[in-house]
């Protein structure tokens, strides 16, 4: 069973730093690698140590790969400073590093004056390695602020890749809508990700507070319109004009938010023009959008 002592050594770290670690602390492996480089200096009692890539390699378990794209990002985030060493014949030597300890310099948030000009430097000199990169993306916060996180393909947390939508989500439907939709008039067209159309469609429900049975209804009319039709190719685009859309279909049918419409007004053709395949499949989709809708109607 551990029992760790601190007699069997131990890292004195002021409690203002550690304060700021615990608000600032970084995730995944940068979090191990700063805590190894806590434990080679402040754990020797040193404020700086010469510490080589293998020497964090056996702390954290991490890949050197990984290693290496979190110590640059770590730099970048002015929560290390690093000292670098050539050799004889250029080959590299142990960086010095040691720990910021002025946190107000930590580019954690949009507020250090020398986080653009940094971050630029560092995504040029990283622009044609193969190590890693450094990005910008929004903090978690939502407030715009902005933080230096790693872009790795082979990331030991990577994203899930199971369905968010199911098939019978209302999502789900209204973009299996729009895609059918459009194979009718190009049965060519290159299937898209419809999880990712899917999402689009939550965000016009959820956040636009759009009804998913008008949502239907804009989705066939923009599909026998001339002019839009070649344009809403997608459920973001179908987003970002649905208000002119809904208002463009209100006055040329004005009576279609009281009246559900029937089976010829949303194919705009003839039932004999369609083959039996195209047929079965429609009347399966609507039945399944109807009962999402809540649409009490008889559906032939």
């Amino acid at each position: 069973m551990a029992s760790p002592q601190k007699e069997n050594g131990y890292a004195e770290i002021a409690n203002e730093l550690l304060d700021a670690y615990a608000k600032y602390f970084p995730g995944h492996g940068e979090g191990q690698v700063l805590i190894a480089i806590i434990r080679k200096t402040y754990g020797w009692h040193k404020k700086e140590d010469k510490i080589s890539v293998s020497q964090i390699e056996d702390l954290t378990g991490l890949s050197r790969r990984r290693v290496i794209v979190c110590i640059q990002n770590l730099e970048a985030k002015r929560m290390i400073e690093i000292q670098r060493k050539r050799g004889r014949g250029n080959i590299n030597l142990p960086n010095t590093i040691k720990l910021q300890k002025n946190h107000e310099l930590w580019v954690v948030t949009e507020k250090s004056s020398y986080y653009r000009k940094d971050l630029q430097a560092r995504k040029n000199r990283y622009k044609k390695s193969k190590q890693g990169v450094v990005t910008e993306i929004k903090g978690s916060d939502g407030n715009d602020k902005r933080v230096v996180t790693e872009n790795e393909k082979n990331s030991q947390f990577p994203s899930p890749t199971k369905d968010t939508y199911t098939k019978d989500s209302i999502q789900k439907i209204l973009s299996q809508l729009l895609c059918d939709e459009i194979l009718l008039r190009r049965p060519n067209y290159k299937k898209p990700n419809l999880q990712q159309w899917a999402k689009h469609v939550d965000l016009m429900i959820r956040i636009d507070k759009r009804d998913p049975t008008e949502i239907e209804r804009v989705i066939r009319w923009c599909q026998r319109d001339d002019f839009w039709q070649d344009n809403i190719l997608s459920t973001a685009k179908l987003r970002k004009q649905y208000d002119q859309l809904a208002l463009k279909m209100s006055k040329e049918n004005p009576q279609q938010h009281d009246n559900y419409p029937q089976y010829e007004d949303w194919t705009g053709r003839q039932e004999q023009e369609f083959t039996p395949e195209e047929i079965e499949r429609n009347k399966e989709f609507v039945r399944g959008l109807a009962d999402k809708i809540g649409h009490k109607g008889e559906i032939e």
